[in-house]
């Protein structure tokens, strides 16, 4: 194959996958996306042929400038890791131009065999481990809060329970302290819908009154 061509094929495959690739982080609303994500790619399979290229030429290892690339993209990526609070968002996008680094690398190097395995195992990864991921981190951040509900003499305690159900909180327990007097425990994710659910109940016509223990 003509040494140009190849060199095209190589960097043209390079983008191909690292544009996928962003492709998906595109689609999540991330502002590391498709042309970040290509240019990475192809930045790093230029970098890597071009250090197959210094080796026939000066005799010198082409692996060292590709471990240069491995490095350096870590302060690319740190620039996608955001903390605010006790939270911390954008690791899944620094670890994606990281690996599309690599992938870029092993397309620089014609490995296009193991650029594509990577590049598939990242899309399904990302693609749909997504769901669960998201299922786990919900369940994760729900919290265990306690409520005091008293009920007027002629109230529903089900209708109470009915109200937080559909407040999308999860009763964990119920236990009798007196007469009309019950301790809910709840499950929800934020205080700010715990504050919410509270004054609903207070409102309601079965309950006499609703402290936080």
């Amino acid at each position: 194959m003509n040494i140009y061509i190849d060199i095209a094929l190589r960097l043209l495959i390079a983008s191909i996958l690292g544009g996928a690739i962003g492709l998906e982080r595109a689609g999540s609303n991330h502002d590391a996306g498709i042309r970040t994500h290509l240019m990475v790619s192809l930045g790093a399979a230029g970098v890597m042929t071009i250090g197959e290229v210094m080796s026939t030429s000066f005799s010198t290892d082409p692996a060292r400038i590709g471990a240069q690339v491995v490095s350096g993209i870590g302060f690319l990526g740190a620039g996608c890791i955001l903390v605010n609070g006790n939270r911390i968002k954008g690791l899944t996008t620094a670890a994606g131009l990281w690996t599309t680094a690599c992938v870029g690398l092993a397309s620089g190097l014609g490995y296009y065999f193991i650029a594509g395995i990577m590049t598939a195992v990242m899309l399904i990864a990302m693609f749909a481990l997504r769901p669960i991921a998201n299922r786990l981190k919900k369940k994760g951040q729900k919290k265990d809060y306690k409520l005091e509900i008293k009920i007027k003499n002629n109230g529903d305690f089900k209708s109470v329970t009915d109200h937080i159900n559909e407040h999308e909180c999860r009763v964990s327990g119920v236990d009798m302290l007196a007469d009309n007097t019950y301790l809910v425990k709840i499950q929800n994710e934020t205080e700010e819908n715990i504050s919410v659910l509270i004054l609903e109940l207070m409102a309601n016509e079965d309950v006499k009154s609703v402290e936080r223990v």
